[in-house]
């Protein structure tokens, strides 16, 4: 999907990262034009990779006088960093995308609409 130059400004002004779009366009749940990563999602995406990390982590210290230990590293490293983007993520309370066809429109927080 290519953004247009309206989508990189507000992605911009509301401090969304490139890693922290693709993660929302990974786990969130389209609708119609939206593609929704909202808060239960994204915790449950950070419950499935906290299970992967923590069975990856038991395979390692199996499997360490076996076999070189810099394949699970390599994982664990990438586990951890899409579990620190989905925290981020989470702290926003979801993120909300608009595209239409092959061209990311804009994106906000999706509880930005929500006023006490």
């Amino acid at each position: 999907m290519t953004p247009t130059n309206h989508f990189s400004q507000r992605t911009n002004q509301r401090g969304h990262t490139k890693a922290m779009i693709e993660l929302a366009l990974l786990c969130g749940e389209l609708a119609g034009d939206k593609c929704i990563a909202n808060k239960k999602q994204t915790q449950k995406f950070i419950d499935s990779t906290d299970r992967r990390i923590k069975k990856l982590n038991a395979l390692k210290q199996k499997n360490s006088q076996l076999f070189d230990a810099h394949p699970f590293e390599l994982e664990l490293e990438e586990l951890q960093e899409q579990r620190r983007i989905a925290m981020k993520v989470l702290d926003k309370g979801g993120i909300t995308i608009v595209f239409e066809a092959d061209r990311l429109i804009t994106a906000y927080n999706t509880n930005s609409f929500k006023r006490c």
